[in-house]
């Protein structure tokens, strides 16, 4: 009686991971198909560059200079610090 109860426990078991199994194939790992394309990253218009001392500039940068230097003011230093 006891076998029969530990072989019927064993199968209750495996029927509960394959169960297991199929719904965290459905639910949890990432879906094979992509319904959106992926987004691209887009970078501001400085970029600091944490090997050198360097900053790395786009054609944005143009624009936002003018827009910084627009806004300053006298007797008052501006401080561009990196987010490293």
């Amino acid at each position: 009686m006891k076998k029969a109860l530990a072989f019927l426990l064993f199968l209750l078991f495996l029927l509960l991971a394959w169960l297991a199994w199929g719904w965290y194939k459905d639910t949890v790992v990432c879906c094979e198909e992509e319904t959106e394309p992926p987004v691209a990253v887009q970078y501001g218009p400085l970029i600091f560059d944490c090997g050198t001392d360097g900053v790395i500039t786009n054609d944005l940068w143009p624009d936002k200079k003018q827009e910084i230097l627009a806004a300053r003011i006298e007797g008052k230093k501006l401080l561009l610090v990196a987010p490293y």
